[in-house]
């Protein structure tokens, strides 16, 4: 499988099809084969405890700010405030504006940023690299029928990535204006 095809499935995942950017997945694809961007596996909980939130739906109305999304994503961002206090020893916020978006998760010293379920804007994660100052995003994508547990995908920023980021914006809008400009 192509570091394409792996990035696309961690961000489109459940019985979405892809319908998203091909030049985002694209972008992190490079980012990560060029070692500007590092990801791994991470588990974040079990696959029973998400089924437990998913057969209580009056357990999940009690997160009245993570809501939006339907139940199976309302679980997966709960599990993922429960993983970042327990594993990473931090506090967190359920939709909390950051760089122009609302992220499911958000550690409260904008540090990391969690994104669940299926992501319909992959390029925000550069964004959050490149505008904010986090060191991590994790994206969990829905788990599978034959997953065990609810994995993660941890991406955390490499040398120079915010540089190699700001330039590769500078080239699109100088690629623009260049069109724009010599047009008849």
């Amino acid at each position: 499988m192509t570091t394409f095809d792996t990035v696309r499935d961690i961000f489109y995942s459940g019985a979405q099809a892809f319908r998203g950017s091909h030049d985002s997945i694209s972008e992190i694809a490079f980012l990560i084969d060029e070692g500007y961007l590092s990801i791994s596996t991470i588990i974040i909980n079990s696959k029973k405890e998400y089924r437990i939130l998913l057969s209580q739906p009056d357990k999940l109305e009690q997160f009245d700010e993570a809501a939006g999304g339907s139940n199976t994503h309302i679980a997966l961002k709960v599990l993922a405030k429960n993983y970042l206090e327990t594993s990473r020893n931090c506090k967190s916020l359920f939709e909390h504006p950051f760089c122009g978006y609302y992220p499911d998760v958000l550690s409260d010293d904008e540090t990391i940023v969690v994104e669940c379920g299926h992501t319909n804007n992959a390029e925000k994660m550069l964004a959050y690299f490149s505008q904010g100052n986090i060191k991590e995003c994790i994206q969990i994508p829905y788990p599978s029928n034959e997953d065990e547990e609810v994995k993660g995908y941890s991406f955390i920023a490499k040398n120079n990535l915010k540089d190699f980021l700001n330039f590769f914006e500078e080239e699109k809008r100088n690629q623009l204006k260049n069109i724009f400009f010599n047009r008849k």
